[in-house]
């Protein structure tokens, strides 16, 4: 038997005007803090397995990356300690992903017709944290200033480059000097 999950999507954000819209076989769920928070985990379920997750720590990243979404996660508060938990199942899942060479993708019969052949999957773009850290990459999900992922050597240098005075970041020039990488130098 297969279950069908539908999720409320706002059509129009100036008029809350809501209608459903089917995702297939996938449940995505947005989980945090509050709705001032920048600390967000989107997973991904199909048959409550995780098939794709993101870790966002910037709240704006995090809000335009789900607005361009076909298929918009369900909004579920949790407290900072259960987000932490989906961060570190998110984090170890990806970890685990990149180990086997395994790009997460989602299958046609994942998804109703109308989603076939619109999934435009960038795996890195979902990486807005690094796998097995919370403060590398944009923004971080960490709890506290001593909070640090599995990766703690990378984190520790992740945390200390985000607490540098000065900085380039991605795409910008100072001093001369280009930063053309996709991470702030």
């Amino acid at each position: 038997m297969a279950i069908n999950y539908r999720i409320v999507c706002e059509t129009n954000p100036i008029t809350p005007e809501y209608k459903e819209k089917s995702c297939g076989n996938t449940k995505p769920i947005l989980f945090k803090e509050s709705e001032t928070s920048h600390r967000m985990i989107e997973i991904v379920f199909l048959n409550n397995t995780i098939i794709d997750c993101f870790l966002y720590g910037d709240k704006q990243l995090a809000e335009n990356a789900i607005e361009k979404k076909l298929c918009k996660p369900k909004v579920k508060f949790v407290d900072p300690k259960a987000l932490s938990s989906y961060a570190y199942r998110c984090s170890e899942w990806l970890s685990r992903q990149i180990r086997k060479g395994e790009v997460p993708s989602y299958s046609d019969e994942d998804f109703p017709d109308e989603y076939n052949n619109k999934i435009d999957r960038n795996f890195f773009e979902g990486i807005l944290i690094f796998p097995g850290t919370k403060w590398c990459g944009a923004g971080n999900i960490a709890e506290h200033e001593n909070d640090f992922g599995s990766e703690k050597d990378t984190d520790h240098c992740c945390r200390q480059h985000d607490h540098c005075f000065d900085s380039i970041e991605s795409g910008d020039t100072k001093y001369n000097l280009k930063n053309k990488a996709i991470h702030t130098k």
